[in-house]
Order: C-alpha cells, then structure tokens, then sequence
C-alpha cells in the first residue's frame, strides 16, 4: 500500500502541474538560446561587413593628404567603425597614425571616450578607459587623470593605469604608481606591459633622466612581482643605463628573481651580465635558472663554451637543450664540443647533441 498522500487527487494534481511548468520553462529556455543564436550571428555578421568594409575605405585612402571618412552614427557601427581604428592605430607611426588620430578627434572619439568614463557601471568605465588608452591622444591624458584619481574598482584602476601608461606625463607616475599598488593580482604580463609602455614614453620626453630615476625608485619600492615585471620590460626595452639597477639583485634568494634577471641582462649584453650568466650557468638551487642562462649565454666569449659544453650532461633536459642551441651560436668552436658530446656522451647527452646537430644540418 502506498501512503494516502501519494494517491491523492490533489497530490497527483500537483506533480502534473509542476512537469507542465518544467515543460514549459525548458521549451522557452530553448527558444530563448535560439533567438540569442540567431542574433548573436547577424550582430557578428554585420560587425564583419561593417570592418570589412571601413577596412578597405581605410586603406583607399590612406595616402590621401587628409584621411575623410563619413562614419555612421548609428551606435552600433560607430563602435564598430571605433575599434577598427585603434586596431589600425596600434600598428601605426608618424604621418599615418596622426591622420587615423585627427579622424578621431574630428567624429566625436575623444568626446564620446569621455562620457563613457563616467558610466556608472564600472565594466563600463573600464572598457573605454583602455580604448581612450589605445588612441595614444594627448585628450585622453586629463580625463584618465581625473578617472584614476577618484576611482575605488580595482578594474578600472587597472585598465586605466595601463591607458595612462600611453600618455602620461613624468608628474602622473606617482599617482599610476600609487593606484597599481592598491590592486592585487594585477598579472605579471599585464604589468609588465604598463612598464613597456611607460619606457617608450618616457624616451619620447626631451628630459627623460627624470623619467628613469622614477624607475630606479620603483625597483626599491616595489613587491617582487612588479620589481620582476620592470627588469623585463627593461631589457625588452633595452634600457642599457638600467643594467647597474638590474645587477644588484642578481644574488636574490628569490629563483623567479633571479630568471628575470639572467632574462633581462641576456637581452642587453656586456661584461657585467656575461659574468651574471655564468655565475646562474653554475646555479645547483633551481635548474629554471641554470635553463635561461644557458638560453643567452651566447652574448658572452668564447670562454662561455666550456660550461655549456658541461651543461650538456645536466639531468634536466631543457637545460641541455638550451645549452646545445648556444653552443652553436659560437660557430666552429660550438660544434666540435657538440661533436665531441654526440661522440662521447652517455644516454640523454649524446641525443641532445646530435639533434641540436642535425637541426642545424650539420649531423
């Protein structure tokens, strides 16, 4: 016997309605992420016509003395017509990037820019911060200054530090440098691009000695991650005078530390970062940093070779493997050492010699 509940009127009443109300949710769930679908595809297909078109009417004209474009003023299409200018902008220098420039100064860009900083969601004001970024236009410099100086989210701080870093001025680096540091978990990319770009501006100033002391004082000032992120960016950048900055923290307890380091001074080369390389060459604490040693130990002297050629029976193979692709960098001397190890080499050596060998058609 079932209990009297489960065969009453009302209770079978009730089941019936429920799988009739889930019924009908699953039916209009599924319509709705139709109608989304079909949507979504016209918007993305009208997006693609949209750039498509503006991308050919762009190029036409590029080489015109003034760059004319009529833009729709439809919202939709003037987003669209927005981001394939600073798509095209980031790509471009002098004479053409100031005509793409004046084209969004002259449809409303820097105006419309503006206004959106002031949205009151903060995705919103995020998003056209780093667009307003893109445009590399003195305009924005204010309006971010203002934004940066009063905003709390740690979204839009970060996006809009990383669109000030196009722009700035030497007397914003103390505030950029006091809002990245109220955000955590930033990404050692992302900061590290913020210092890429605020090298290449302060190169642009005709007093830029003000502009590398800052980042002198920021080494000291800032936790490991972001000192890491501005040795990067400095050797990227190739920033010579930092190569004393850089050097003193060879010896950190820190492995990360001290793989920026080998990274960075590889990049830029000389007497100080050789002999940093073959101090990290011989690294027995972590084999990352024996691995990025290896990788630029081609920008010391021969006398590098015999290390590398030691390197090539390490238990890790990565780091044998950079070994092998250095030593052929040393040309005829590299290769007799490889020769040597795919001769004489036990197991891994002899195999990491002789393919490093036959990839450079020499086996």
């Amino acid at each position: 016997m079932y209990p009297v509940f489960l065969t009453s009127h009302y209770f079978r009443s009730f089941i019936i309605f429920t799988l009739f109300l889930l019924l009908i949710l699953d039916s209009v769930l599924f319509l709705y992420l139709v109608i989304d679908k079909i949507l979504t595809e016209r918007r993305e297909k009208k997006k693609r016509y949209s750039r498509e078109k503006f991308t050919e009417i762009i190029a036409s004209k590029m080489f015109d003395d003034e760059l004319l474009l009529e833009i729709p003023k439809d919202r939709f299409s003037y987003e669209v017509v927005g981001d394939l200018l600073l798509d095209t902008l980031r790509n471009l220098r002098g004479d053409f990037a100031n005509k793409v420039q004046d084209l969004l100064r002259k449809n409303g860009y820097v105006e419309y820019f503006s206004k959106m900083l002031k949205s009151k969601r903060f995705y919103i004001r995020g998003k056209y911060a780093e667009k307003f970024g893109f445009t590399r236009l003195s305009e924005a410099r204010q309006p971010l200054v203002e934004l940066l100086k009063v905003e709390k989210h740690p979204y839009v701080i970060k996006k809009a530090v990383f669109a000030l870093s196009f722009v700035f001025e030497i007397d914003h680096l103390d505030l950029m440098y006091e809002k990245i540091s109220e955000v955590k978990d930033l990404g050692f990319k992302y900061v590290e691009q913020i210092f890429i770009n605020v090298i290449r501006r302060i190169r642009e100033f005709r007093n830029s000695e003000k502009g590398m002391r800052f980042l002198s004082l920021y080494a000291k000032l800032l936790d490991s991650l972001g000192r890491r992120a501005l040795f990067e960016a400095l050797g990227l950048e190739k920033v010579y005078e930092a190569v004393p900055i850089i050097a003193g923290y060879a010896n950190s307890n820190d492995p990360l530390m001290r793989i920026s380091v080998a990274r960075a001074l590889g990049r830029m080369g000389g007497e100080v970062s050789c002999n940093i390389l073959k101090q990290y060459l011989k690294d027995m604490e972590d084999w990352r940093v024996r691995a990025v040693a290896a990788n630029f130990a081609g920008i010391c002297d021969i006398s590098v070779v015999s290390i590398l050629y030691s390197l090539l029976f390490d238990p890790e193979p990565t780091v044998a493997m950079n070994a092998a692709q250095t030593l052929l960098q040393f040309g005829r001397v590299g290769i007799e050492f490889l020769e040597k190890a795919k001769r004489n080499g036990i197991g891994l050596a002899s195999e990491i010699a002789k393919y490093a060998l036959e990839g450079a058609n020499l086996a």
